[in-house]
């Protein structure tokens, strides 16, 4: 095409014309290249970051993030609002790349407190995770990053050579996270060395950085950290004082680019109408999402992160385990964890796919989940009986399902579901501080008349409904049981030898080799909101450290009323 149109020497009517081709075609090949590579486990491979410009030609500015680390473009006087809406486009074609993984967009805009990503700041919650707005803030956001790498490195990629090989072959899914600095280095003078390793790491760890850069904050303290900063991402510079095009460095073959071109910013995709578009579209993808998950085979609830990676409580598929006890000393995180059981739960699956029944023994937690539709039985008290006649209610309910399945012939959950319209959903039992059910009090129930119609045992009733019928034979009807307690004395042995799925919160050395398994003491002492997931009856060898998500009410508030 250059040769052609210097030879013919045509006029610049036709001249447009062909650089407008030249654009159109650029659009469809990377539309071409988009819906090839929907389902990727790295960063994408090609991002468009505009036009590469020269006296006879348009072509596109597509960047390989595979051999990046991260952009960082220059500020002057006139073109802020620009490079913010560039940033916020880069990071939308990423989410859109990635939409069937995860990925993470974390803010960081100390100067102008957000306002230069307004766009990105009405991401879906699952994307937007950290938005940094203080000053006191931005040490805490790079660490936490600085340790999410250095976790990935040493967890994840202790056989895998990076991020997108571990995504490939292991079998999990690792977050991939974008980090959007406004500004810098403002503030950021006691940040610099955990960034610069960021940096160092960043393809392997799946780290990409986008920055703008403020030439005029004085960073003479700190000029060799802030070089060696610069000198691992891909710079966009003013050219000749014109600020509508760029000189780029820091990317193989920049000096054959800059001697031939210079990049123009896209603006036919980075204004703010365009940008709000694509977020909206991005955020009804995810809603779509929500809620959506089958229950077949079993549930998939995220309650943390082990070794950096989304960790799961999981019921059934082919996991072997179909109830859980939860174990820990008060204040260590057991009403938290159920929390993220529960919520969590609501929000992976709707109505059709799961309900809960919850009995609080302390008769002072969960109510925040009263209202929910898909609570369907709930209960909380203190009083031993009270509690135990809901229990009685819950093997009604176990009852009414065998006589159901036993009408269609069936005697799965998943067999019973497969050709139903109104799909019975599976149900968690939560009973909290279950241990006060197993007291040694008894209860008699008498006519009008004064005479004895039943005289109940309640701890001897409570173990054989709990035992015999939920945990042995609730999992064929879907029903799974999660206890709770935060003392162990008087409960039957018989809990602890048929529940292999424990999770043990902070306790005593002593608590936990009789929670876990003797000479098991991982749960001594462990810090407020980390557990030990074990499903091996306590081995030692199926220890799982999980850092528990802290879920905040108005989290579970929006999830109660989805």
């Amino acid at each position: 095409m250059y040769l052609l149109n210097s030879a013919l020497k045509i006029n610049n009517a036709f001249q447009k014309r062909v650089n407008t081709l030249n654009e159109e075609l650029a659009y469809d090949f990377y539309k071409e290249y988009l819906s090839q590579n929907k389902d990727i486990n790295g960063f994408p491979t090609l991002i468009k970051l505009g036009n590469l410009v020269s006296s006879y030609h348009t072509f596109p500015c597509l960047l390989n993030t595979t051999k990046m680390n991260g952009i960082a473009f220059h500020l002057n006087e006139t073109n802020r609002i620009e490079v913010n809406l560039t940033m916020e486009h880069i990071a939308l074609q990423m989410v859109e790349q990635l939409k069937e993984e995860y990925c993470e967009i974390t803010i960081i805009d100390p100067l102008n407190l957000g306002s230069n990503f307004r766009n990105l700041r009405r991401l879906h919650k699952n994307i937007l995770k950290d938005k940094v707005f203080e000053q006191e803030e931005i040490e805490e956001c790079i660490d936490k990053n600085y340790q999410d790498s250095v976790a990935v490195i040493n967890e994840c990629l202790l056989h895998y050579k990076n991020i997108e090989e571990y995504n490939t072959k292991s079998g999990h899914k690792q977050a991939l996270r974008i980090l959007l600095i406004a500004d810098f280095p403002h503030y950021f003078r006691n940040s610099m060395n955990k960034l610069n390793t960021i940096l160092t790491n960043a393809r392997d760890a799946g780290v990409l950085v986008l920055m703008s850069v403020n030439p005029e904050i004085d960073n003479e303290y700190f000029k060799n950290e802030f070089d060696n900063i610069m000198d691992q991402l891909v710079v966009l510079n003013e050219f000749n004082e014109n600020d509508d095009l760029y000189k780029i460095t820091n990317i193989d073959n920049s000096k054959f680019y800059n001697d031939q071109f210079t990049v123009k910013l896209d603006r036919r995709d980075i204004n703010p109408d365009n940008l709000s578009t694509k977020v909206l579209n991005i955020n009804k993808a995810y809603a779509a999402k929500e809620n959506t998950d089958s229950s077949e085979g079993g549930l998939r609830i995220p309650i943390g992160k082990a070794s950096g990676v989304t960790f799961y409580f999981t019921l059934g598929h082919n996991s072997g385990s179909f109830s859980a006890i939860i174990g820990g000393q008060s204040g260590k995180g057991k009403t938290v964890l159920l929390n993220n059981i529960i919520a969590k739960g609501m929000e992976g699956y709707d109505e059709k796919e799961l309900a809960y029944a919850i009995i609080d023994c302390s008769g002072v937690g969960f109510q925040q989940f009263i209202e929910s539709k898909r609570v369907v039985y709930f209960e909380s008290s203190s009083d031993q009986k009270t509690c135990f006649f809901k229990v009685r209610e819950l093997n009604d309910e176990l009852k009414r399902r065998e006589e159901l399945f036993k009408a269609k012939g069936v005697d799965d959950i998943d067999k019973y579901n497969k050709n139903q319209t109104e799909k019975l959903p599976r149900l968690i039992i939560v009973i909290d501080e279950f241990h006060v059910l197993f007291g040694d009090e008894s209860y008699t129930i008498k006519d009008d008349e004064g005479y004895t119609l039943e005289h109940i045992d309640i701890r001897s009733e409570v173990n054989e409904i709990l035992i015999k019928r939920i945990i042995r034979i609730g999992r064929k009807f879907g029903v799974h049981l999660v206890l709770s307690t935060q003392s162990l004395d008087g409960i039957p042995a018989d809990i602890l030898n048929n529940i292999p799925l424990r999770i043990a919160l902070g306790m005593t050395r002593e608590e936990s080799y009789t929670f876990l398994e003797t000479r098991n003491d991982a749960a001594e002492n462990l810090d407020a909101g980390v557990a030990i997931y074990n499903s091996k009856n306590g081995n030692k060898n199926d220890n799982k450290i999980v850092k528990v998500y802290h879920i905040k009410e108005e989290e579970i508030e929006r999830i109660v009323n989805l």
